[in-house]
């Protein structure tokens, strides 16, 4: 796993998006108010640092006044992240709470290569991996991605699939985490645990 480094100076926003255009949000001082226009918005946390270009996001997740009360909701929290050059490596992560909820306990379930059947390996990975550890219909998990965070809404909603005709099961939440930052959060630790194993497998260490 890559060192620590410094860390650049970090903020946490609440966004607000939406497929179509609307004309306002009620605010208070505490609370805010979505039009009830039948639009569907999507509401999340998100912690980044500026850039010259745009914001580094380190992490994404629907919204919750604690990022970990929102972990704390999945019975099952796994992590995925596939590198490709002339072919692709994914690693699978499972993370599990310890008796008293307050820190996750990981360990990697998988590092394996495949060959890419389109553009998107990662798309191809997620698909591959909630089909092979869907859990069953009373379990709710998550599974942390580092690509496509515009669309993970949409998958959520399964208003688009994650890979050919294959929709996010109901009992399933993608959510987003960065591997090239040093954060202690634990999702943004399991993404860069994915990508060490990684980069050892490509290295044939």
């Amino acid at each position: 796993m890559k060192p620590l480094r410094p860390t650049n100076p970090r903020d946490s926003y609440i966004y607000i998006g939406c497929t179509e255009k609307f004309d306002h949000v009620g605010q208070a001082d505490d609370s805010f108010q979505l039009p009830d226009d039948g639009k569907t918005c999507y509401i999340f946390h998100q912690r980044e640092y500026p850039r010259e270009q745009k914001p580094k996001v380190i992490y994404a997740r629907s919204l919750k006044k604690d990022p970990l009360d929102e972990l704390r909701k999945y019975d099952w929290i796994f992590a995925i992240d596939t590198n490709y050059r002339d072919r692709a490596i994914t690693t699978a992560v499972v993370a599990a709470w310890s008796r008293s909820k307050s820190r996750l306990n990981t360990k990697i379930l998988f590092t394996r290569t495949f060959v890419p059947i389109s553009a998107k390996p990662e798309r191809e990975a997620w698909k591959s991996f909630i089909e092979d550890y869907d859990v069953g219909q009373h379990q709710r998990c998550t599974l942390i991605v580092d690509s496509d965070l515009g669309e993970l809404g949409k998958i959520n909603a399964t208003e688009i699939p994650i890979f050919g005709g294959f929709v996010l099961p109901e009992t399933w939440q993608l959510n987003y985490a960065s591997s090239d930052v040093s954060d202690v959060f634990p999702i943004v630790q399991m993404m860069r645990q994915c990508d060490a194993a990684n980069r050892r497998h490509g290295s044939g260490a």
